[in-house]
């Protein structure tokens, strides 16, 4: 994918909510980082404005030129999404489609890149969430890991089950480490941690 040219980014932003605790973090301080890494580039963050969200300043996103925040009001792992998104994918133009999670636009050739955080579902069933997602997790993830020409995780150990449980070809996984939060800082005072410790 280095050399092709990919000018518009869509993204799915629904995931920014206060349900998402881990997936919303990391997809919010992506985005973040993104628009203003690559100011070039045009990003297109699709969101679901009726999707409580208080933890996240996506006002903030929009101040930046190239950041454009378009509502979506379809409920994440509805069918109907599979139809809306080729729709909006080709009305958009967008040339790349980035998804937090582990569903991606089946009925569209859109360049993909797909971000799978952990396989705890499979290690712990019953703690996959009710309705659609608790039947179909496993072959939605497959059909998005197929569909994906990139497979983003998080950690070596991570990336090692995705090819044991999915079979995916490891040139195809990357892993990229989570970043740090800019509220986390180095601590100086080398006492300091001793203290904590103690409590």
């Amino acid at each position: 994918m280095t050399n092709l040219t990919i000018k518009t980014v869509a993204f799915d932003a629904r995931y920014i909510n206060d349900r998402y605790h881990g997936i919303g973090r990391y997809a919010y301080n992506l985005l973040d980082a993104l628009i203003r890494l690559d100011p070039d580039r045009r990003y297109l963050v699709f969101y679901h404005p009726d999707y409580p969200n208080t933890r996240f300043n996506m006002e903030a996103l929009r101040e930046h030129d190239n950041a454009e925040l378009r509502p979506i009001q379809v409920p994440l792992y509805a069918p109907t999404e599979q139809f809306v998104w080729s729709f909006l994918l080709a009305q958009s133009r967008a040339d790349l489609f980035h998804s937090p999670y582990v569903v991606l636009p089946l009925l569209t050739r859109i360049r993909s890149v797909q971000t799978i955080h952990d396989l705890i579902f499979e290690h712990y069933p019953e703690y996959r969430p009710r309705g659609i997602l608790k039947n179909f997790y496993r072959p939605v993830t497959q059909l998005g890991i197929t569909r994906a020409h990139l497979v983003l995780t998080v950690s070596a150990s991570t990336k090692h089950e995705i090819e044991t449980y999915y079979r995916v070809s490891r040139e195809r996984i990357h892993v990229t480490g989570n970043g740090v939060d800019a509220g986390f800082k180095r601590e100086n005072d080398a006492g300091r941690p001793a203290t904590v410790r103690k409590c």
